[in-house]
């Protein structure tokens, strides 16, 4: 279980707690970090991102190199991500994913 995390902050509920995420959800926002971040620019954990055009639409590689780097990440959590696309729009690199735990699957998406 983890805080889950909406435009860089923390949700808040109305009660004033942070709303939780868990399950598949929490593996989707996990690689949304893990992508999302330079690595070496979140100051509390500089291990966390990627580095800077490490994944590109136009390399013959491309979606292996991504689901090598999610993958990496998510040792010892029994999910796997497989990337189904990686592509170019408006100037951005978005990766498509589907998360999966052996029971159920995932289709996700994020932008580089």
């Amino acid at each position: 279980m983890d805080i889950r995390i909406n435009n860089r902050d923390i949700v808040i509920l109305p009660n004033g707690y942070p709303e939780t995420v868990s399950g598949l959800d929490e593996v989707i926002q996990r690689v949304r970090i893990k992508l999302g971040a330079r690595k070496g620019s979140f100051a509390y954990d500089r291990s966390i991102g990627i580095v800077e055009g490490s994944i590109a639409a136009n390399r013959p590689n491309s979606c292996s190199t991504a689901e090598s780097i999610i993958n990496e990440a998510l040792i010892g959590t029994d999910v796997y991500v497989k990337v189904t696309g990686v592509s170019t729009m408006n100037g951005d690199t978005v990766v498509e994913f589907t998360v999966s735990d052996g029971y159920d699957e995932k289709n996700s998406e994020v932008v580089l």
